[in-house]
């Protein structure tokens, strides 16, 4: 006859409150030596009898999970760290393009400031290059210089441009997408502003016509209106180096 209180006949009871050495408990109640526990009660034991190559891999899980969490942590902290730079980029750009347009639509009207946007934007966009190790340029659907012609890519993007600034969306309007090989694009929507009309709106003055057509004789960057989409800002962020 068992003992009372579940334990054997000679008065001894079992290590894990009455259940058979092999009820699927370990002697610590279910966990291995390091406190991790197992949902099926195994032990670091059964599983090296499944050969050393699963012990190693099992034993390695811990470390393989948090390499991968701190992959994606510094991955997410770069993808961080270039959108802000691209806005950064973006706004000293803005900056200095407006205060030269600015200043030549002072000296000598809109033709002169026709002349001047010809000449900096790209030398501003080459200089952001430069510094940042990025290409910075501008895109638009409708183009004035058909090398800022919108590629597939940029075309979406600023197809989706479009869509949110005309449900109100406040600027900034900008959109950042990391790439597998470790390189970034990032956009920012260009709105139409009340001086830009001149150069780009739907009526030009006869000479503004003429400077157009002269510098720009496939130009089909007229007929925007205040507020409307002009185009973005695109910077490309070079793809991260392989690990040697």
């Amino acid at each position: 006859m068992k003992a009372p209180g579940g334990s054997n006949p000679n008065g001894w009871k079992d290590i894990d409150g009455g259940k058979d050495p092999h009820g699927g408990r370990d002697t610590d109640g279910g966990s291995d030596t390091d406190g991790g526990r197992y949902t099926d009660g195994g032990s670091d034991l059964q599983i090296a009898n499944a050969g050393p190559v699963v012990f190693a891999i099992w034993r390695s899980l811990p470390q393989i999970r948090l390499a991968v969490l701190l992959l994606l942590a510094a991955g997410a902290a770069q993808a961080d760290d270039r959108l802000e730079r691209s806005r950064a980029i973006v706004a000293d750009f803005q900056q200095e393009l407006g205060a030269r347009l600015q200043s030549a639509m002072a000296a000598g009207g809109p033709v002169e400031a026709i002349e001047v946007c010809r000449e900096a934007a790209p030398a501003i966009a080459e200089h952001a290059s430069a510094a940042s190790g990025a290409r910075v340029g501008r895109t638009a659907l409708r183009v004035r210089n058909p090398a800022n012609a919108a590629d597939a890519e940029a075309t979406v993007v600023l197809g989706e441009f479009q869509a949110r600034i005309a449900v109100g969306e406040q600027l900034p309007v900008d959109h950042f997408e990391a790439r597998p090989d470790g390189g970034a694009r990032f956009m920012s929507a260009i709105v139409l502003q009340p001086l830009c009309t001149t150069c780009h709106g739907r009526k030009l003055s006869p000479e503004v016509a003429e400077a157009v057509a002269t510098h720009y004789p496939d130009d089909a960057a007229t007929g925007f209106e205040v507020g409307g989409l002009r185009g973005a800002f695109v910077i490309d962020w070079p793809a991260r180096e392989a690990s040697p």
